[in-house]
């Protein structure tokens, strides 16, 4: 799906030459491995589909359709950062460009997931948590629409978004690190720990799919509408290696 995507691009953009060197430079990806991709000889890696497809997909559904063709695993476990219950309307195009503009500032980045469920946040709330900045970083995401508001409280108005950047997600995983409450810790509103050693291929293929079924049974908790209550929460998942594949591949 994603080779038509780029051909088609590229027919519609001057043709082989200027079309692929325009699609080379707006993605970033490197001339080697558009060429292997277009010809069917690789598969691109997430982050150069990711790429890709914000540029030769007609909007934001489709990226995504593509993206579950060919990473089912990792849509899996990552296609939905909030409920499409708690949720309204679609966010493509300029409005979640915008979204990913503000996700990557503070505190606009924290206002948005206070906003990302069916219970919102109001002004008087927002400037509790975050003073005059965050009243500030409210009427800001008002102005890009949004946010919608309800009886006084102003919730998040997207379907899915977080396809489209994975360095954006790692910042506001980061962000959203900072925000970790000390003082819940012991009690059931907290959990942090991490986990780290060498193991061999076969181990990392089983911490990854233990990633994912965590992931999984998190987002299943959250979907249930027995657990529907207003305490907004948050869970960071992520596992890495220090070394990168490509560097794995060599050794």
């Amino acid at each position: 799906m994603i080779r038509s995507l780029m051909e088609s691009y590229i027919d519609g953009h001057g043709g082989k030459e200027l079309g692929f060197s325009l699609l080379q430079r707006r993605s970033g990806v490197s001339t080697s491995s558009l060429r292997r991709i277009l010809q069917g000889e690789q598969q691109p890696s997430f982050a150069n589909a990711v790429k890709l497809l914000s540029i030769v997909a007609a909007n934001h559904r489709e990226s995504r359709a593509a993206l579950q063709q060919m990473f089912p695993d990792i849509i899996e476990s990552v296609g939905n950062i909030f409920s499409e219950a708690a949720l309204e309307g679609a966010m493509e195009g300029q409005r979640l460009e915008d979204l990913q503009k503000h996700l990557l500032r503070t505190p606009h980045c924290q206002i948005i997931y206070l906003c990302a469920n069916a219970v919102g946040v109001t002004l008087d709330e927002a400037r509790k948590a975050y003073g005059v900045a965050g009243v500030e970083a409210l009427r800001e995401l008002l102005e890009d629409d949004l946010l919608i508001e309800r009886q006084g409280r102003l919730r998040l108005m997207s379907d899915n978004f977080n396809f489209s950047d994975v360095s954006v997600m790692k910042r506001v995983s980061v962000a959203l690190m900072e925000e970790f409450d000390l003082r819940n810790i012991g009690t059931h509103r907290a959990t942090i720990g991490h986990v780290s050693d060498a193991v061999n291929e076969d181990g990392l293929k089983e911490i990854q799919k233990a990633t994912r079924e965590c992931l999984k049974r998190l987002s299943s908790i959250r979907d249930d509408p027995r657990y529907r209550g207003c305490n907004v929460f948050y869970s960071v998942v992520a596992t890495n290696t220090f070394n990168s594949a490509e560097d794995a591949s060599h050794a």
